[in-house]
């Protein structure tokens, strides 16, 4: 990590994070930090752009579904809503990170995946990366209310 420590690093933006070319297991860092882990999201693929936006995908699992304690049906019922939630229009969270739910993967019933473009992310420092994305998720989910 070019001698920065990781206390040090966490305090950067992604700009700054790039343009050192610094490499970062982001998947596994978003995957691990706690505002993540509280809502039960894995990380399962993420990629920075060159014009800073984020393309990730977020893995809704069997510990997700279990939170929520919802029957079978109902949890076929969330899955087929998410299925349509409205693809490729950008969205501004509350806090005013725009996004996009570019697909949304059905791997089995108790697996589904989400793929999102978060956008305008250089001036994101490392440290908030992972309330973003909790941030824009929570977003998503007030919507279907």
């Amino acid at each position: 990590m070019s001698g920065l420590k990781w206390e040090d690093l966490k305090k950067l933006t992604l700009k700054e994070i790039k343009s050192r070319n610094i490499r970062i297991d982001y998947t596994g860092y978003l995957t691990d930090s706690n505002p993540l882990k509280d809502v039960y999201l894995r990380i399962s693929d993420f990629e920075l752009e060159d014009s800073f936006s984020i393309r990730l995908s977020l893995l809704l699992e069997n510990r997700f579904f279990d939170r929520l304690e919802i029957s079978p049906k109902e949890r076929e019922q969330f899955i087929k809503r998410f299925e349509k939630f409205p693809k490729l229009k950008v969205f501004r969270s509350i806090e005013e990170q725009e996004y996009k739910v570019v697909n949304v993967i059905r791997h089995s019933t108790k697996i589904l995946e989400v793929k999102l473009a978060l956008y305008e992310m250089e001036s994101v420092i490392l440290e908030e990366l992972p309330y973003r994305i909790r941030w824009v998720w929570n977003d998503i989910i007030n919507r279907f209310n």
